[in-house]
């Protein structure tokens, strides 16, 4: 089985944090289950990409509130770890708009980074980074905010998905193993580590719905 970073936003029900950007907590069980029993404990991104083996890494972007609340004890049961992106500057999603929800406080963040999970840089303020003429110090600055925390991030998450090859260029420059892109598709060899391709994971996304988009979809015609 062929490495597959995940991507996910918000875990919550939907009663409490709708379906935008949302999976339900049972799914994620659900997911996690699946792939720690055909490869064992998920590993964090930092860690594959200094050799650990795993069948799937389970990325966090933006680190919802909602997330940091229910991810650790899911992934507990089978002492795997994740990775998760946070936005050092801001305290909600407001670029979600009127859908903006709290983001994790740094006491939780704190707490995931004991449990053992890795925190990425996923900037300070969530701009497209291929808009901006500061691009390199959106990157640089939130590193060093996570540095100041006590968390020197060693992996990148670009914002949107939006980069050019100045901006991996930046973030190779600035010292980081890798970082993931919303470019869909399994990790390969032959893969740009700082541009590794994801699968987004959805609200419609159950068990079924992950199998289809990973085994059953890249099979069909174009």
């Amino acid at each position: 089985m062929r490495t597959v970073i995940l991507c996910y936003h918000k875990v919550g029900p939907v009663a409490e944090e709708g379906r935008f950007l949302n999976v339900e907590p049972r799914h994620m069980a659900a997911q996690v289950r699946f792939f720690t029993r055909r490869s064992g404990p998920l590993v964090t991104l930092r860690q594959f990409l200094t050799g650990t083996p795993s069948a799937a890494i389970f990325t966090f972007d933006d680190t919802y509130q909602s997330t940091a609340d229910r991810v650790p004890s899911i992934f507990a049961e089978s002492q795997s770890k994740a990775t998760f992106y946070v936005v050092t500057q801001k305290t909600t999603s407001d670029w979600d708009g009127d859908r903006a929800r709290p983001l994790a406080s740094r006491d939780q963040i704190e707490c995931l980074f004991r449990a053992g999970h890795e925190i990425g840089n996923h900037t300070r303020t969530h701009r497209h980074l291929n808009a901006i003429d500061d691009f390199a110090d959106e990157i640089g600055r939130a590193g060093a905010d996570l540095t100041d925390w006590g968390y020197p991030p060693a992996t990148f998450c670009y914002p949107y998905g939006s980069l050019n090859p100045a901006v991996a260029d930046e973030v190779r420059r600035q010292g980081y193993l890798g970082a993931v892109s919303l470019q869909r598709g399994r990790v390969q060899e032959t893969s740009d580590r700082w541009q590794l391709p994801r699968l987004v994971v959805g609200y419609s996304d159950g068990l079924p719905g992950l199998l289809y988009k990973l085994y059953i979809r890249p099979l069909l015609p174009k």
